[in-house]
């Protein structure tokens, strides 16, 4: 998956791994160019044995969401991956709420030096993949509750992608989750007690 530094992007990595070339189907595809994020200082620790990160998929629990302080130490992790190189695929299956108004993708971007607005109101679920370069690329579909999961670009590098199939895998893992299991997250959340007044 990683070439030396004299070996051109064009050729495809070796080994059983399937790759696709950038170019994607997707239907939000700007571009960021190179700010004064790119002029920044950063201290890269690599592996003795050269086994570098390359990419991250980051599956965005409601822990992730449930305080600010939560948001902001994922909104660190994602930018520090992607500042350093480490392409991203974030997958946002939570409609935005009180501590990230807009979603973690728009607020990713807007750290990044761009504005985003954020998913419409019908359709408030997120999926973006991010390619770590000089001018910093996101790709992005946004979703309605209950609607299929596209496939979704995770970025090898700049030249090639791993398609990765979202649906497919979700639905192999539900189909292995044993039945009492599924009947309580089928279950639909208790409504809330009002407290009597004195």
């Amino acid at each position: 998956m990683h070439h030396p530094p004299t070996e051109p992007h064009s050729r495809i990595p070796s080994g059983s791994l399937a790759v696709a070339e950038a170019s994607s189907k997707v239907t939000h595809k700007p571009s960021l160019v190179p700010t004064i994020r790119s002029l920044r200082k950063t201290l890269t620790i690599r592996h003795v044995s050269g086994h570098r990160i390359a990419a991250l998929l980051e599956i965005v629990s409601a822990a992730n969401k449930d305080r600010k302080q939560h948001i902001d130490q994922l909104l660190n992790k994602m930018e520090g991956a992607l500042v350093n190189g480490v392409h991203l695929l974030i997958v946002d299956l939570f409609p935005p709420g009180k501590h990230d108004s807009h979603g973690i993708h728009a607020a990713l971007w807007n750290r990044l030096g761009d504005e985003a607005d954020g998913p419409p109101v019908h359709k408030p679920l997120t999926l973006a993949s991010y390619l770590a370069d000089t001018a910093m690329t996101a790709n992005w579909e946004y979703l309605s509750v209950g609607s299929a999961l596209p496939d979704m670009p995770l970025f090898l590098d700049p030249d090639y992608h791993v398609t990765t199939p979202l649906e497919s895998t979700y639905m192999t893992a539900w189909q292995s989750t044993p039945e009492p299991y599924r009947e309580v997250l089928e279950m639909p959340l208790a409504t809330p007690r009002r407290k009597r007044g004195r």
